[in-house]
C-alpha cells in the first residue's frame, strides 16, 4: 500500500521520530473517526476501518481499490472537485456539513474538514481529511426545529382561534359529548336500534341527555346571551334553557349523534333572560373526537326577529293574494256584467233593427240595381255588428264554459284559434266528466286566451298543444308550441304583463305557472292549481 509518510527504516532516524511515527499509524488506524490520505489528484491513498465503515466497506483496501477517487463519495461530485482546488489555493477547509453517499447509495450527512500534508522540504505532497458522521445529529436537530416550528405554529394557532373565538359577533361554544356516546351505548347493549321511537316514548330522556352535556368553553358573546358568568354556571343550567318546545328537536339532535352523524343544524326556541327566543343553531364534532364525541364545537344566530318578519310578509302576501283573488272576481264580474248588456240590449236591439230591415226592404219592392245594392251592403253590415256583440260578449263571459264545462269551452277555443290563424291544434284531457267550480274553470281558461295570444304574436308556432289532467288534488295542464321559443330576458321581464297576469291569476288560488323555452324547440306554459279553489 502507497502511503504519503514512508514508514521510517531501523536505525536510519532517531527512536524518537519512529516513536511518533508509531502513534501517529496507532491513531490513524484505530480513531473512530474516519480518517483518509488523499493525493493531490484526489485519488484515495489510505483509509482507515471507520471511514471505510462510514461509507459501506469492509475494509480499507477495499475501498481503495472501489473508490478512484474521492469525488465519488459526494453526493454532487461537482462540490468535491471544487474542495480540492480550495486545499490547492488555501491548504485547508474549515468543517463544513456535506451531503454524502454509501456504497449501496443511501444519503448521510458528514461533517468534513481537509487540510495538506507536507514532506520535510515544505513541498506539500497530500491531503488529509477527516469525516464525522453527523446524520443521526442532524435528523435530530431537523426534528427539534420541526418541532418547535410547529409549536410556534401552533401557539399562534391557537392565537388567532381564541381571538376569533373570544370576540367572534356569533355565540360560540365547545361542549363534552362523550357521556351521550356512554349512554347511547348503553342502549344499543339493551338492545335499542331506532334511537327516535325511544326518545318519543321516554320524553324525559332527553332531558337526561342535556345533563350528560359538559360545557367546556364558551365565549362572552354566548355568556351575555344566557345570562351566565361562566361555564360552570353556563353546564349547571343547562336544561333550564330549554321549554318543553325545544325537546322535540333537541330529540333528533340525540339520534343523529346516536346514529353516528357528526353534523346537525335546526331551528329551536330557547328561553333567555330577555324572553323567548328563536336561534337557527349547528353542531359540529371535530375531526380528532369522531370516536368519543368529547370535542363538539356549537354555533348559533338569534332568528327571532327574521321570523317574525317572515311572518309579516307571508301574512301581507296571503293580504296580496286575497286583494288580487278580489281583483280578478270582481274583473270576472264587470265583464259578466257587460256581457249579459251586450247580449241583452244592444243584441236584442240590433235583431230588432234587423227585423226591421227586413220588412222596410220587403214594402219598397223592385229598386233600381243601386237601390238593391245599398240594401244588400247595410243588411251585411247589421249581420257584422250583430257578429260582432256576440264574439264580444263571448269573450267577455264564455257562455259555453258555464253550461258545457271547461273540457267543451277549450275544445271551442282551440277550434276557433284554428280556424282563424291556421295553426294546428290538439288536446288531450284524461277526465273529460270531472265537475270543477267556475273560478278555477274561468282561471284555467284565461290562462289558454293568454297563452294562444302570445302563440300569435312571438312564437311564429305551426302546432298547438294543450295537455291537461286532473291529479288527485290538482289540475295539471301543460299547453306547449312547436315555434322560436320565449328568450329568457322576456320571461325576466317585469314589462310582460301577459306573463305577469298568468303567473298572478294561478298564485292569487295557491297555483303555480312555470315557463320555460329553447330557441328553435319551442315554449312550455306548465300550470299546476289546487282543484279546491273557492
Amino acid at each position: 500500500m502507497e502511503h504519503l509518510i514512508k514508514k521510517p527504516k531501523t536505525g536510519k532516524y532517531p527512536q524518537k521520530i519512529r516513536d511518533s511515527e508509531s502513534r501517529y499509524k496507532s491513531l490513524f488506524e484505530n480513531s473512530i473517526t474516519g480518517v483518509a490520505q488523499i493525493s493531490i489528484d484526489g485519488r484515495l491513498i489510505e483509509v482507515n476501518a471507520a471511514l471505510a465503515t462510514l461509507y459501506g466497506y469492509s475494509d480499507p483496501e477495499e475501498m481503495i481499490k472501489k473508490v478512484n477517487n474521492v469525488s465519488k463519495l459526494y453526493e454532487n461530485p461537482v462540490e468535491g472537485t471544487e474542495i480540492l482546488s480550495t486545499l490547492k489555493e488555501k491548504g485547508e477547509t474549515k468543517p463544513r456539513e456535506i451531503s454524502m453517499v454509501r456504497r449501496d447509495g443511501t444519503r448521510l450527512t458528514v461533517l468534513v474538514g481537509e487540510r495538506e500534508i507536507r514532506d520535510t522540504n515544505g513541498r506539500v505532497i497530500g491531503y488529509q481529511a477527516e469525516h464525522v458522521d453527523i446524520t443521526d445529529r442532524k435528523r435530530k436537530e431537523e426534528e427539534y426545529t420541526q418541532r418547535k416550528e410547529a409549536e410556534v405554529k401552533i401557539m399562534e394557532s391557537e392565537s388567532r382561534y381564541r381571538t376569533l373565538f373570544e370576540y367572534s359577533v356569533v355565540p360560540i361554544w365547545e361542549q363534552d359529548c362523550s357521556g351521550l356516546q356512554i349512554f347511547f351505548n348503553s342502549l344499543r347493549e339493551e338492545g335499542i336500534k331506532d334511537f327516535r321511537s325511544y326518545f318519543r316514548k321516554n320524553p324525559e330522556k332527553v332531558r337526561y341527555c342535556i345533563s350528560l352535556v359538559r360545557i367546556i368553553d364558551a365565549n362572552k358573546i354566548s355568556l351575555n346571551y344566557l345570562g351566565v358568568k361562566n361555564k360552570y354556571e353556563m353546564t349547571e343550567h343547562l336544561s333550564d334553557f330549554f321549554i318543553k318546545e325545544s325537546l322535540d328537536i333537541l330529540a333528533e339532535e340525540f339520534t343523529a349523534f346516536a346514529e353516528g352523524k357528526m353534523q346537525f343544524e335546526g331551528n329551536i326556541p330557547v328561553k333567555m333572560p330577555h324572553g323567548i327566543r328563536q336561534l337557527f343553531f349547528r353542531l359540529q364534532v371535530l375531526p380528532d373526537y369522531y370516536d368519543t364525541f368529547s370535542r363538539v364545537m356549537v354555533s348559533w344566530i338569534d332568528i327571532t326577529e327574521r321570523i317574525r318578519y317572515e311572518k309579516v310578509l307571508e301574512e301581507s302576501s296571503m293580504v296580496l293574494r286575497d286583494l288580487n283573488r278580489h281583483i280578478e272576481k270582481a274583473r270576472e264580474d264587470e265583464r259578466t256584467r257587460i256581457s249579459q248588456n251586450l247580449h241583452d240590449d244592444l243584441g236584442q236591439k240590433l235583431t230588432a233593427l234587423k227585423m226591421d230591415f227586413s220588412w222596410l226592404k220587403a214594402r219598397v219592392g223592385v229598386q233600381s240595381i243601386i237601390v238593391s245594392e245599398k240594401f244588400a251592403s247595410m243588411e251585411n253590415s247589421l249581420d257584422e255588428a250583430v257578429g260582432t256583440v256576440q264574439r264580444i260578449s263571448s269573450d267577455l263571459r264564455p257562455r259555453i264554459l258555464y253550461d258545457l264545462g271547461l273540457t267543451a269551452a277549450i275544445e271551442w277555443q282551440l277550434n276557433e284559434f284554428s280556424k282563424t290563424t291556421g295553426i294546428k291544434c290538439t288536446f288531450r284531457v284524461n277526465l273529460k266528466d270531472i265537475a270543477i267550480n267556475d273560478n278555477l274553470s274561468i282561471i284555467v281558461f284565461r290562462i289558454i286566451q293568454e297563452s294562444l295570444t302570445n302563440v300569435i304574436r312571438h312564437s311564429q308556432a305551426t302546432e298547438v298543444s294543450v295537455n291537461l289532467k286532473y291529479q288527485k288534488d290538482y289540475l295539471n295542464m301543460i299547453i306547449r308550441d312547436n315555434g322560436i321559443g320565449i328568450d329568457q330576458d322576456k320571461l325576466n321581464n317585469q314589462k310582460s304583463y301577459g306573463l305577469m297576469g298568468m303567473k298572478e291569476r294561478a298564485r292569487a288560488y295557491g297555483g303555480e305557472v312555470k315557463i320555460k323555452g329553447a330557441k328553435g324547440t319551442g315554449t312550455t306554459v306548465h300550470v299546476i292549481i289546487p282543484m279546491a279553489v273557492e
